[in-house]
């Protein structure tokens, strides 16, 4: 006969206390933006709203309860795109009965430096190769941002990030966000959620990072899966930290879900 724990009365609140993280990242694309990928300052469109709508939606979800009495702090990248998706987000929280008080927008931890691929949108001739047919047969990508994953670092213009240096930049961002936890400059008793929007480049990069898998293949997992071969606008990672040790990052969103589970 198998044997049955009894009933306990349920966790403590140290235990609680224990388990919860120290602090929880959401790391967010931005929602879909103007087509023209030549204009810096271009904004969200209309589906791009209700994307982040939607997110928010499932994040209010996740917190439950604790919503109250959580302190968010929302970052944009410094583009116009994700200076609206801040603002909407904070419109978005303050009607699920946030306090104004508990909505921050400094510069915090991981999203300080979480910018899409630096130099970028200072070279329209580099964004225009990217997006031929010609250079994408060339290395093997069927988008724009893979071709760019897919360039030798001898042909990236200078001022263009390689993806190699995406990467250490990524990397040293999440240990800075560690060593933060582990020195105890986020107070346990107090519960603090960050949501970062960024661009498709880092996003899908720090998907695939944490998944362990080729960015190109993830890239071409989720063009199987949704019209991009990028993670999907107002969709990316929630990362959790805790004091006594590494961090976890699930997938954040029905496309990068769905990608992570078939691979």
């Amino acid at each position: 006969m198998p044997e049955f724990k009894q009933f306990d009365q349920g966790p403590t609140d140290q235990e609680i206390q224990k388990e919860r993280p120290a602090l929880t990242v959401y790391v967010l694309r931005h929602g879909e933006s103007e087509a023209d990928k030549s204009k810096p300052n271009r904004g969200l469109t209309e589906h791009g709203q209700s994307q982040v709508r939607e997110s928010m939606q499932a994040i209010i979800n996740q917190l439950g309860a604790e919503l109250p009495n959580i302190t968010f702090h929302l970052r944009d990248s410094g583009t116009e795109r994700t200076q609206q998706q801040v603002q909407l987000e904070r419109e978005i929280l303050l009607a699920a009965g946030v306090p104004a008080e508990h909505i921050i927008l400094p510069k915090f931890g991981i999203a300080k430096r979480l910018k899409g691929v630096q130099g970028m949108d200072q070279n329209p001739e580099f964004r225009k190769k990217l997006k031929s047919e010609e250079y994408q047969q060339k290395v093997g990508a069927g988008g724009d941002m893979e071709a760019w994953a897919l360039s030798p670092d001898d042909e990236l213009p200078e001022g263009i990030e390689s993806r190699a240096h995406m990467e250490a930049r990524y990397k040293k961002d999440l240990a800075k966000v560690e060593n933060l936890i582990h020195r105890g400059m986020v107070s346990p008793d107090q519960r603090v959620v960050a949501i970062a929007n960024s661009h498709s480049s880092i996003i899908t990069l720090a998907a695939a990072s944490e998944l362990g898998v080729p960015v190109d293949q993830l890239m071409k997992k989720l063009g199987e899966i949704g019209p991009e071969r990028e993670v999907a606008g107002a969709q990316g990672l929630k990362y959790e930290f805790y004091a006594g040790g590494p961090h976890q990052a699930t997938p954040f969103g029905r496309e990068i879900e769905q990608a992570a589970e078939e691979m």
